[in-house]
């Protein structure tokens, strides 16, 4: 249906791939949102701040943790519950489970 399905809620996908994949998204194509406006959601584990932006690493949406650049305006804390958003074409899906 467009949706990739993870522990921590779904995010939309271009291609509609069927049963196991990968999902591969860079850090700077995820941002950043309330969790009630998301349909992605997970907690700040940890924020490093990398030059004129933030990494930011959310854990429980996925079953690896998510990577995310931000801007560093955004308060973000550790231990906050957080939206993940991003759009469709940003998410590539390979078939197959991870090695």
């Amino acid at each position: 249906d467009g949706r990739l399905v993870l522990p921590g809620g779904s995010l939309p996908v271009a291609t509609g791939a069927v049963g196991q994949v990968v999902a591969m998204v860079r850090p700077e194509s995820l941002s950043i949102h309330p969790p009630d406006k998301a349909t992605l959601t997970g907690r700040v584990e940890s924020v490093s701040f990398v030059g004129d932006r933030q990494r930011v690493n959310v854990t429980g949406a996925a079953d690896t943790p998510i990577l995310i650049d931000a801007p560093n305006s955004l308060a973000i804390t550790p231990g906050e519950q957080v939206g993940v958003g991003a759009s469709a074409g940003a998410v590539r899906l390979l078939a197959g489970e991870p090695q």
